[in-house]
């Protein structure tokens, strides 16, 4: 079987400038809707999964999200060989979890998950016992694909984990904007600012709380995201819910390049989608 090369990682302003929303972590293809070569180039591309495309940062080029100690859940999706993600994949895939070369047990076959979302995934779910890099990978018609991920110490790692205090920050809402023009890019607005996070956290009610930008994540996971999560509401009425934008000035600035990123983003230190 031969092995893939690695699909190289993209910062979160990478990703969303590369056509406003490809996933995280893939390298897409920036093509104007009305090239006749960009519309040739699609017809001739194939479409066979090719990459292992994390939708999560991996630590390689980003600080560590992943840490020792604790359940991490490691998404992955599939891309073509130009890196463009895949909506029609596996049922399952089985992924192979080596360190320095060596295999860790046996495969762990992961179902697929994604109804509601653009690109279909795979939450390969894992507990790291040592710090260090490691190799996780699959085979798909005789074709190994695999990417490196890095796993650091608790100390390493600033994003919150599961079992850990939510960060209380006072997000804006409809009621004070705190200098975050608009609160919400969602068209018509999402019903989830009448509260901020630290006023819901203090309730002490279960709170859900999402990060994200639908106006500049709309074929993304974070848009859609933030739809499945007004459908889930209302069955869900005992669940606090807050939505916070990714960027603070967008209205002003009109470019994501150049806007500054929310206190939501920098308190969590969110460097990726």
């Amino acid at each position: 079987m031969s092995a893939v090369n690695e699909l190289p990682n993209l910062t979160r302003r990478a990703a969303l400038l590369s056509l406003m929303g490809g996933v995280g972590g893939l390298m897409l293809t920036a093509c104007s809707a009305g090239s006749t070569s960009s519309q040739s180039t699609a017809a001739k591309r194939n479409h066979k999964p090719r990459w292992l495309a994390p939708f999560f940062a991996t630590g390689e080029e980003q600080d560590p999200v992943l840490r020792t100690g604790l359940p991490q859940r490691l998404p992955f999706g599939l891309a073509d060989e130009d890196g463009a993600p895949l909506s029609k994949v596996p049922a399952s895939l089985a992924f192979t979890l080596s360190r320095q070369g060596k295999p860790i047990g046996p495969p762990i076959v992961v179902a697929r998950f994604g109804d509601g979302t653009p690109f279909p995934y795979f939450p390969l779910r894992v507990t790291f016992a040592a710090a260090d890099s490691y190799s996780v990978s699959t085979d798909i018609d005789g074709v190994t694909l695999q990417r490196t991920v890095i796993v650091a110490t608790p100390d390493a790692v600033a994003l919150v984990q599961r079992g850990e205090r939510a960060i209380p920050i006072a997000t804006p809402t409809t009621g004070n904007a705190r200098g975050v023009d608009p609160i919400c890019t969602r068209d018509p607005p999402c019903p989830f600012h009448a509260l901020s996070l630290a006023d819901a956290l203090v309730s002490g009610q279960p709170t859900a709380f999402l990060i994200s930008t639908p106006a500049f994540c709309q074929t993304n996971v974070c848009g859609p995201v933030l739809e499945l999560l007004i459908d889930a509401a209302p069955q869900r009425p005992t669940i606090q819910i807050v939505h916070a934008e990714v960027y603070a000035d967008i209205a002003k600035i009109g470019d994501i390049s150049k806007a500054k990123l929310s206190e939501a983003v920098t308190a969590y230190r969110l460097s990726f989608e």
